[in-house]
């Protein structure tokens, strides 16, 4: 069995004995423009993070593929419709509720970007870098007493709302399948935009939520709201953001996520709209989606992940 880790930076040592134990294991390795380099002649299982899109063409240069493992929730890097016509399985978090809610760092990351907008703690810092020191250029607005509005109350929607809660704010909910959280009030989407001074977005991409967030979405919003995305950047329309942002409807915007970010291949588009238009305002915050990308988090579902293999494919015991 030829196993290939696309990247192995920083994998988990645990993670990678149990693959060892399963097979012959490969490491990837980013070339000079940015890309992996990949030889997949004889990959049997494909091991991935989210710098490698595994679409068709490139499950095309892999004629023995079998397994593709992805320690993530979302799958829009994973041409699954390419996967299912091959016969390729699909290991991800996707359904795994009971192990994903001991997994916090996407939440986590929420609210860090909210703390950072509402109290501009990035120009702050990089003001004091710069030899300045003068807090009155730096007022913030607190939180409590503001309401918060999350967009999608499963996992990470659900641990955003109870830190919500923690810092005194009314909490508010839409969910395709409202369910008993005593942090949330389910209310209409028209109602939640109506009174939301915070919109969170943790839903998942698919054809129902792609582009979601649109131009009729802010025009709902409270003038002045700000918007938190980090699940991922197709929900939102950034035309329709960027415009609510210049227009001065949205007080601000943190992402963690852009659209067709699968496409960066480790360098950002030039023609990148949000980030030109972040460039130089200081209501827009973005990271590279780094909301999962804690050592502990990341650690413990590539374990999980490397365990499902193992019990999916009745391999030798990982306690072995």
């Amino acid at each position: 069995m030829r196993i290939l880790i696309t990247e192995p930076d920083s994998y988990s040592s645990e993670a990678l004995a149990i693959y060892h134990r399963c097979g012959e294991v490969n490491l990837g390795a980013r070339g000079e423009s940015g890309t992996f380099d990949l030889d997949l002649e004889d990959v049997e299982v494909l091991v991935i993070r989210l710098g490698v899109l595994v679409d068709r063409s490139l499950m095309e240069r892999a004629p023995s593929l079998r397994v593709v493992i992805s320690p993530t929730t979302g799958l829009d890097h994973i041409d699954l419709e390419a996967a299912k016509e091959r016969g390729v399985q699909v290991i991800s978090l996707q359904g795994e509720t009971d192990f994903l809610r001991s997994i916090p760092a996407t939440a986590e990351l929420t609210w860090g970007l909210l703390l950072a907008l509402v109290r501009r703690i990035v120009p702050a810092v990089n003001a004091v870098r710069e030899g300045f020191w003068n807090r009155e250029l730096f007022r913030g607005t607190d939180l409590r007493g503001r309401t918060l509005g999350i967009l999608g109350c499963g996992r990470v929607g659900s641990m955003v709302a109870e830190f919500g809660r923690v810092f005194g704010m009314e909490v508010l909910g839409v969910d395709v399948r409202p369910s008993h959280l005593p942090a949330v009030s389910f209310v209409s989407l028209d109602e939640l935009l109506a009174r939301s001074d915070v919109l969170s977005v943790h839903l998942p991409l698919n054809q129902t939520t792609i582009g979601m967030v649109d131009e009729s979405v802010f025009t709902r919003m409270k003038t002045g709201a700000l918007l938190l995305n980090t699940s991922r950047g197709g929900i939102v329309q950034e035309k329709a953001l960027l415009n609510a942002l210049q227009e001065g409807k949205l007080g601000g915007a943190a992402l963690d996520v852009l659209d067709g970010e699968t496409g960066f291949a480790g360098r950002i588009p030039p023609e990148q709209m949000l980030v030109k238009y972040a460039l130089s305002s200081e209501n827009l915050l973005i990271t590279p989606h780094i909301g999962g990308a804690s050592f502990d988090s990341m650690a413990a579902t590539e374990i999980f992940c490397a365990k499902r293999y193992v019990e999916l494919f009745g391999l030798e015991s990982v306690s072995s």
